[in-house]
């Protein structure tokens, strides 16, 4: 029984469209599969016997050790993105899962790597990032401009004693900054996938944000009823968008 489940588990890496590579505790291959030779330009031959860290970036051997380290000691290793380098000097956007390689009494005596290829996704992320960021800074161009007309609209109604227009006029000019908002917390979106956290802490009253939500809700669904049971005010200090 235990041959045949070893020859389904050889089978199964064999087969693997991931890269399955093995690893002794000093970080020495010891197993290399096909999808393996694909995704790093080298074949098995070529790199069993020699340490995982011929397809590495220098800075990313240090944080393995500690990985090797935790997985010795039981620790879960999460599921996480790094660069390996192709045999033709490439670098590879990779997702890594890490985990134990254990001996007939159950001691780890090595580490199985599964790497996945996320370049292209990766490019693709980016790619979306950068439009976001063109579409947000294009989108404010059309946005200032329609304020800018809607409070000369509001001006003029005031001065005539529109009240009912003058209503409108303040509910086109709210939906105007609700969509500005919304484009810079797009662009805030770009800004964060690429590692930026813009925040603009300032105070404010929760409830009176809270109340404009909600007119925006009903303004969008007059089918429903909101409503907002407000205990007392209270003046917060946070990222209003």
């Amino acid at each position: 029984m235990q041959t045949k489940t070893q020859y389904l588990l050889a089978s199964i890496v064999e087969s693997s469209q991931d890269s399955i590579v093995s690893i002794d505790l000093n970080r020495i291959v010891t197993t290399w599969n096909p999808s393996a030779e694909v995704l790093y330009g080298y074949s098995a031959d070529e790199v069993i016997g020699h340490p995982l860290s011929m397809v590495m970036l220098p800075e990313d051997v240090s944080s393995l050790i500690d990985k090797v380290k935790d997985i010795i000691h039981e620790v879960t290793v999460p599921i996480y993105e790094t660069v390996r380098i192709h045999k033709n000097g490439k670098e590879i956007d990779l997702e890594v899962l890490l985990s134990p390689v254990r001996n007939g009494i159950g001691e780890v005596v090595g580490v199985s790597t599964i790497a996945r290829d996320i370049t292209i996704r990766k490019l693709q992320d980016a790619q979306k990032d950068e439009f976001i960021s063109i579409a947000s800074h294009e989108l404010n161009t059309p946005l200032t401009a329609i304020r800018a007309y809607a409070e000369l609209i509001l001006d003029e109604v005031k001065r005539l004693g529109d009240g009912v227009t003058t209503v409108l006029a303040n509910k086109m000019i709210q939906q105007v900054e609700r969509l500005s908002n919304l484009t810079d917390t797009l662009l805030d979106t770009a800004k964060l996938n690429g590692g930026e956290i813009p925040l603009k802490n300032d105070f404010f009253n929760l409830s009176s944000l809270i109340k404009d939500q909600i007119e925006a809700f009903a303004l969008s669904s007059p089918a429903h009823s909101f409503i907002y049971e407000n205990r007392e005010e209270t003046t917060v200090c946070a990222d209003k968008k």
